[in-house]
């Protein structure tokens, strides 16, 4: 539950500052995408440099 409240409070903040992720402005251009869709994903994944290519993000996502 901690971790999930902890999840919120940083979507909260990311929603605020939204417009200044180029990450969210690129997955917002996948029709259906919203900003909301884009953060949930940004923030699922993280830090998307941490996997050497889509293959392994892929694999993180269907894990």
């Amino acid at each position: 539950m901690e971790k999930l409240e902890e999840e919120i409070k940083k979507m909260d903040k990311r929603l605020k500052e939204e417009k200044k992720f180029k990450e969210t402005e690129l997955l917002k251009s996948i029709p259906g995408v919203s900003t909301f869709s884009a953060l949930v994903i940004l923030a699922e994944i993280g830090d998307v440099n941490r996997f050497p290519d889509e293959k392994k993000i892929f694999s993180y996502i269907c894990s």
